[in-house]
Formats: structure tokens, sequence, C-alpha cells
């Protein structure tokens, strides 16, 4: 994949298909000690236009290459959910300034 953006990914799903994927933002929790993205697929977009945000832990391995792990526990989406909604809230205040 030669095409991939300095604010993209790339992951293999459950089907061996490469999916590319924005990232929205990314991350670290000091209480799990782990770094987080957040991130939507390019071309998979609902029927109502809407897209899916997915989520995973990550280690970085260098030369913009990582490994990503699902999220373990109801305690982490916990706190990731608590993030991303703050990311919504800081994104339609940036939107109504403008």
């Amino acid at each position: 994949m030669d095409n991939i953006k300095d604010s993209q990914l790339v992951f293999i799903n459950e089907n061996g298909e490469e999916v590319i994927c924005d990232i929205l933002f990314t991350y670290h929790s000091e209480k799990f000690n782990k770094n987080y993205v957040f991130f939507i697929p390019v071309e998979n977009i609902n029927d109502d236009g809407t897209n899916d945000v997915a989520c995973a832990s990550y280690i970085e391995k260098g030369d913009s290459i990582g490994e990503l792990y699902s999220v373990e526990s109801n305690e982490e989406w916990k706190e990731l959910s608590e993030v991303f909604n703050s990311f919504l809230l800081d994104a339609e205040e940036d939107n109504e300034e403008e």
C-alpha cells in the first residue's frame, strides 16, 4: 500500500483484506499505560452516510509501523468513551466558532 497518508493506518480484517482508515486522534492512558488510536474506515460508509468509529490500543514498532490490539476491558471502554465524547464536544465547539 503505497498510497497511505501519514494520517492513515492499514489493518487486515477478518476476511484477510487490507482496510485503509483515517486516524481521528491518538490518546495515551496513564491509568492503563497504553496508547490508543481512534479511526474510521475510509470506504465503509453506512447507508445513512455515517461511519463507525473504531478504537484499538497500539504499540509502535518504528518506521511508522505498529501493532493494533483489541480493547480488553469494560473499564478501558468506559475511559475511552469519555475521551471520545470530549473529542466530539471539542469538535462541535470548533465548528460553532467557524
